[in-house]
């Protein structure tokens, strides 16, 4: 059994410890929130128009087809997919703007064309956001 005094100084040796990790998460959170929502910098995706809402995007989109673009991904999703308006890093946008911008479909045999020396990321498909 330990002694009072030796108790002590262990019990304000762990506060210490906790305090410094405490700070240490403080001085560290804004940049960790910065990156936050942030496309991965190896997807290479280009500027995409997105709309708050799949309203404002229905009557932005016309007659194209609206989808959920995922920028930390770099894939869209279609309505009626599980990820259509749930990602965290996701928005509504048009198909063709989703397209020329280097999204990927989730259909592989449509995300295969039109991405010249991009691979197909099914790691990022099945294991992603």
């Amino acid at each position: 059994m330990l002694a009072f005094g030796e108790r002590e100084a262990r019990m304000a040796g762990c506060r210490s410890m906790i305090a410094a990790a405490f700070m240490l998460a403080l001085a560290t959170a804004p940049a960790l929130a910065a990156n936050e929502g942030q496309a991965d910098p190896g997807l290479l995706l280009g500027a995409l128009d997105t709309y708050p809402s799949e309203a404002a995007a229905v009557r932005a989109c016309r007659q194209d087809r609206v989808v959920w673009a995922d920028r930390y991904s770099g894939f869209f999703y279609d309505r009626g997919d599980a990820k259509y308006g749930a990602t965290p890093d996701g928005s509504y946008a048009c198909l063709s703007g989703a397209k020329q911008a280097r999204y990927w479909s989730t259909d592989p045999r449509e995300a295969m064309d039109g991405h010249p020396g991009r691979n197909f990321p099914f790691d990022r498909l099945f294991f992603g956001s």
